[in-house]
C-alpha cells in the first residue's frame, strides 16, 4: 500500500525544491518577445528572469503552462503584469 502525502509533506517537499533559487544571481530580466510567447502557444508575454548559471524562470498562469503569469512583489516596483 502506498503512503498518501499530507498537505504539509507536499508543502515541505516543494519548499525544499524552492531552495534551488537561494543564492542565484540575476543576470538579466526582460519580457518575452512576441516570438517566444508564440513558441509557447501563449497570448500573453510574461517576464523572464535569467540567472548567471544559465538557468531561467518564467511565471506561468498555471502549472500546465496555459499562458504567461504575472508576478506580485512586496512593493509596486516588484509587480510585473503580463503583456498582451
Amino acid at each position: 500500500m502506498s503512503k498518501v502525502n499530507t498537505k504539509d509533506e507536499t508543502t515541505n517537499s516543494w519548499n525544499k525544491r524552492a531552495k534551488v533559487l537561494v543564492g542565484k544571481k540575476i543576470k538579466q530580466a526582460r519580457y518575452m518577445t512576441e516570438a517566444e510567447a508564440e513558441e509557447f502557444g501563449w497570448y500573453s508575454r510574461g517576464i523572464v528572469i535569467f540567472f548567471e548559471d544559465g538557468s531561467h524562470i518564467i511565471p506561468m498562469r498555471d502549472d500546465e503552462g496555459n499562458d504567461a503569469g504575472s508576478v506580485d512583489g512586496s512593493d509596486d516596483k516588484l509587480v510585473f503584469p503580463v503583456l498582451r
